[in-house]
């Protein structure tokens, strides 16, 4: 995944990259969904890379993109993180086959693609940083 801290703007900065793995997506999903079901969802995980930034002002932004086993493997996890958002923000895109793919609400906005066996999310405290990170990591998938 590239480095998102120029597409964000000045004062932007990397505070962190790495890999979420099985039990880092199961971790994530957990309060969402209960421990089964998480579990169930992170299962077929085949890599990912996230990148955790930070800005002067305390502001944050979480991206990640991840690969998965097969489509439906993919289609799985991508539908258990988006209600992990929903329990977290308000749908604000309108909602395809697979769901909303963008929210907004209090605590910032958060974007999800799908395409294939890959998916790819962006959220974080300010909306117009996680428009500006989404372009560039979706583009990507």
């Amino acid at each position: 995944m590239p480095d998102l801290a120029p597409a964000l703007g000045g004062g932007w900065r990397r505070a962190d990259a790495d890999v979420n793995g099985e039990f880092g997506y199961a971790m994530l999903l957990r309060p969402a969904l209960g421990a089964k079901s998480a579990e169930a969802a992170a299962a077929g995980w085949a890599g990912d890379q996230y990148g955790f930034y930070v800005n002067d002002a305390g502001e944050c932004l979480y991206a990640h993109l991840s690969s998965w086993d097969s489509d439906r493997e993919a289609e799985e996890f991508a539908a258990a993180y988006a209600a992990r958002l929903s329990s977290r923000f308000v749908a604000a895109g309108a909602a395809g086959a697979g769901g909303p793919s963008a929210w907004a609400g209090a605590a910032g906005a958060a974007r999800l693609l799908r395409r294939g066996r890959r998916v790819a999310v962006v959220e974080g405290s300010r909306p117009a940083a996680v428009e500006a990170a989404a372009v560039r990591v979706l583009s990507s998938v």
